[in-house]
């Protein structure tokens, strides 16, 4: 991950017909002028690692649950790249509105094309891994459109309460409240949560602001484990001469 956010990739997006150029948002284009074309040559022992899902694997992390007759049902979407303490707090104040939450990912297009760059840095099948694994969630819309629509509050559940965070007034990419439909149903609500200021954004900025001790760190590691891989042939090699 790590490796994607400062090498700017995105050959982890899962494709589709949308797609578009831009920087990534609030971040410095200055600081990672020439992220992408990275610090040395990948060699075999290093590189950028690509997850591959199944729909077994996303089953072992779904709880399976279904909303009892007069459960309060919750919407929340978002991103939700980099999982981290802020979504799982999200989550948790979302939850105490009903008693049973649905969360909608975005695809990869749809979060490239708000937020630009090479976001999301996780893809649409490992970011709904990462909310299914918390405890808070009970069910996930895989590829949920940007704007709420009126599909999204019947179609899977009858949904009661659209919740989303004080901190953040997204737009859409044709310029609307993607929340327009729950504020007119009366069915918006916002939340605080102690880790607002906690995004994938800020994130990112810490990491590149800690680029070289990455870039140092990467160079230690290739070159001790080309050592011992040196190492290990020698002795083979001596091995095999003692037994001639």
């Amino acid at each position: 991950l790590v490796g994607r956010m400062l090498l700017l990739t995105r050959d982890h997006h899962i494709r589709g017909s949308r797609a578009i150029k831009s920087p990534i948002q609030g971040v410095d284009e200055a600081a990672i002028a020439n992220f992408s074309q990275g610090s040395m040559p990948a060699g075999a022992l290093t590189g950028i690692a690509h997850y591959l899902s199944t729909s077994k694997k996303i089953i072992q992390f779904s709880s399976g649950a279904e909303p009892k007759p007069g459960d309060r049902v919750v919407y929340v979407d978002g991103a939700f790249d980099l999982f981290h303490t802020g979504h799982i707090e999200f989550f948790k104040r979302a939850r105490e509105l009903g008693d049973y939450l649905l969360v909608g990912v975005h695809d990869d297009q749809t979060v490239n094309a708000i937020k630009g760059g090479n976001f999301p840095v996780m893809n649409l099948q490992e970011r709904v891994l990462g909310a299914l694994q918390c405890r808070y969630v009970d069910e996930v819309i895989i590829g949920a459109p940007y704007s709420v629509t009126k599909d999204v509050l019947e179609d899977v559940y009858h949904v009661d309460v659209v919740v989303h965070g004080a901190s953040d007034r997204p737009i859409d990419i044709d310029g609307r409240d993607p929340y327009d439909l729950p504020k007119q149903l009366g069915i918006y609500r916002e939340v605080e949560h102690p880790c607002l200021g906690l995004t994938t954004t800020a994130i990112i900025e810490r990491i590149i602001a800690n680029r070289h001790v990455y870039i140092e760190r990467q160079a230690r590691k290739a070159k001790k484990a080309l050592a011992e891989a040196e190492a290990e042939q020698r002795e083979k090699e001596v091995k095999a001469a003692c037994h001639l």
